[in-house]
């Protein structure tokens, strides 16, 4: 409550009094002091095994610090701005908050307001989801390529011109010693194949009887997050996208309208066999039961020469 003096003159027979009174105006406050809002980031894009720090900056209009307020971390969702996380400034007006989008996220700080300092956002902090690293490869005819890769998960996509003899692709280590094989086919080939590699460094691929063009690209998905799909269906040999499943018992069913092997393995995400969920000759269906350790991303690598098709439920 504020208050200030009023002088009143009253002119009475032919002289003048001077007085004065007090009167307190109810609800006139001082006006707020304005301030400001900083922001910057550590980095542009978001790794899977770093994350990108966001940090923020409360000043007053003369860039005096402001400590000990609460300012949001606002992320862009839809057509509103959702809450990350409220947080403190420091006694140099900072805060930091680390962020891991999966996906390409707009950012910003908000402060609400209060009686001494007028509510400010700062500016928008665009932060890049995770992109999958991928590397090619191609050529003619039998070859050793050298390359280099990850630990983990990696999917190769195997490609190759007509032709009458059989198309071989091994994946070797450094020693040249076989670690799985990418292609096998006569004829075109369009294959992909889910492979753990076991630790990082460098490889070879072996192309084999080969009298063709081909091309081999290698996607190393390391995904921050990913849909929890149930059903997937393709034709040959394919290696789905990474799912996620929580922990416990899951049935899967299957059909297959090839005439050769069709043979399904489950993966978890670093590539590595967690179950053998089918095993036939020819066109087939069935149904199998597994137990998933723990939630988490999968992959299904198949193989088939027709049309299939896998469903999952959890029990």
């Amino acid at each position: 409550m504020n208050r200030y003096t009023k002088s009143l003159v009253v002119l009475s027979l032919g002289f003048t009094i001077a007085t004065s009174f007090s009167v307190s105006l109810p609800g006139t406050a001082l006006a707020a002091t304005a301030a400001k809002l900083k922001i910057a980031s550590s980095a542009t894009a978001a790794k899977v095994s770093s994350k990108v720090t966001l940090t923020g900056t409360l000043l007053t209009s003369s860039n005096k610090v402001i400590s000990g307020k609460t300012v949001r971390l606002e992320r862009h969702s839809g057509s509103a701005w959702v809450l990350v996380k409220s947080i403190v400034t420091n006694s140099k007006g900072k805060v930091a908050i680390a962020v891991q989008p999966a996906t390409t996220t707009n950012y910003r700080y908000r402060y609400t307001g209060s009686t001494k300092y007028r509510t400010c956002t700062s500016a928008t902090k665009v932060v890049g989801g995770y992109t999958v690293p991928s590397q090619s490869w191609s050529g003619s005819g039998e070859q050793a390529v050298p390359i280099e890769l990850s630990s983990g998960l990696a999917v190769f996509s195997v490609s190759s011109g007509q032709t009458d003899s059989n198309f071989i692709v091994w994946l070797c280590d450094s020693n040249g010693t076989d670690i799985d094989l990418l292609a096998n086919t006569v004829g075109q080939c369009s294959d992909s194949v889910a492979v753990n590699v076991p630790s990082t460094g460098k490889y070879f691929l072996s192309v084999e009887m080969a009298d063709t063009t081909w091309r081999v690209v290698a996607t190393e998905p390391r995904q921050l997050s990913a849909p929890a799909t149930t059903s997937f269906s393709g034709s040959g040999v394919s290696a789905t996208s990474l799912f996620t499943m929580s922990k416990g018992a899951y049935k899967f069913t299957w059909s297959n309208t090839g005439t050769d092997n069709f043979i399904v393995w489950l993966l978890d995400r670093n590539g590595k066999t967690l179950d053998l969920i089918a095993n036939k000759i020819g066109s087939s269906s069935g149904s199998h039961l597994v137990s998933v350790p723990s939630s988490g991303q999968y992959v299904l690598s198949v193989e088939s020469d027709g049309p299939w098709s896998v469903h999952c439920a959890k029990q």
